[in-house]
């Protein structure tokens, strides 16, 4: 009897721990270190982005946006300025810089066009500048840029930099474009979780609620259920508004795989508020989520381009589902009383 209620009582006392996989952001990238007591990053400088810096521990700084706030917005098809400025080692010169991107998001830095030559066989200091293009086919969200110095050889993206130093940073690409002409419809409210936004008409159609430009977000979990709720101005007099939710659930930078797309009102006269029922996939990416609420006169809203309605885009933070993780331990027996 005593060792039954002792496999009953580890049972119940496992059942109690939860397991979950990381809700961090970030994407999983090679480690990176140096040695930089000879040369250093001083500043990087990229958009929104300019960082001055000391030697960082190890020749490493993680300067991405979880750990510093720092961050910038691009575009597909862009060119953008990036400056940076090294402490070289004056003695022996021959410093590397380059810049890589993961443009594609799979989290490595290998593909073409992710690397960046900044400066080759220098001892100046800098600034040194150049133009990076984004390349049309960068899959919007959150990326990693990766600056690398290194002496006297070709910087890698990962591993022991035998003398030199590197830094991470995040920058997003911006979701393919929507506007509007909104004169004779508008969204006036969107309400989900902590999220609760009245508005009025927006410039050229087109309204950025993310949280990269307003600070807010609200989280959700996978396999949920959450309503969202829309009110509209429609067009009393032609009617036939349309209202879609888009969801980026696997932060592939598109809305276009099952389940990405959620009709919330077809065909309707009315303001609202329009509420539906949201399912979070349990194989939804944790981090932060693209969500997009489109009106469309007549038709079914799309996902980009130019429309006869509006659009509007929000961030939810996608959280693990947490799973209860029994443990079913066989007691110990010493034999029978």
């Amino acid at each position: 009897m005593h060792n039954l209620l002792m496999t009953i009582f580890i049972c119940i006392t496992a059942s109690l721990f939860m397991f979950a996989a990381s809700d961090t952001q970030a994407a999983s990238y090679p480690a990176i270190s140096g040695d930089n007591t000879y040369e250093w990053i001083t500043n990087v400088t990229f958009g929104d982005i300019n960082n001055s810096t000391a030697q960082n521990a190890n020749g490493y700084g993680d300067y991405t946006y979880d750990s510093s706030g720092l961050v910038t917005r691009v575009r597909a098809n862009g060119t953008y300025p990036l400056s940076i400025t090294i402490h070289p080692d004056l003695t022996w010169c021959d410093e590397y810089l380059y810049a890589y991107f993961d443009w594609n998001h799979d989290s490595d830095f290998t593909d073409s066009g992710e690397t960046v030559v900044v400066a080759a066989n220098t001892c100046q200091t800098g600034p040194h500048s150049v133009n990076v293009r984004v390349p049309w086919n960068a899959v919007p969200g959150e990326i990693r840029m990766r600056i690398v110095v290194r002496y006297d050889g070709i910087p890698l993206s990962f591993g022991k930099i035998p003398e030199g130093e590197a830094e991470d940073y995040t920058i997003v690409v911006e979701y393919p474009t929507i506007i509007g002409d909104n004169r004779s419809e508008w969204i006036t409210n969107v309400t989900i979780q902590d999220i609760m936004n009245t508005t009025v008409r927006e410039a050229n159609g087109y309204g950025d609620f993310t949280y990269w430009h307003t600070g807010e977000t609200t989280e959700i979990v996978q396999d949920e259920t959450y309503s969202l709720s829309v009110t509209i101005s429609p067009d009393t007099e032609w009617c036939e508004e349309y209202v879609t939710a888009f969801l980026d659930w696997n932060h592939d930078g598109d809305f276009l795989d099952f389940s990405e797309s959620v009709v919330v009102a077809a065909n309707t006269c009315t303001a609202g508020p329009h509420v539906i029922d949201i399912r979070v996939p349990i194989n939804a990416m944790a981090g932060r989520t693209r969500m997009r609420i489109v009106l469309r006169w007549r038709f079914t809203p799309s996902i980009s381009g130019f429309i006869s309605g509006e659009g509007e885009d929000y961030t939810l933070y996608v959280k693990k589902r947490k799973f209860p993780w029994p443990m079913f331990l066989p007691a110990i027996t010493e034999g029978t009383k």
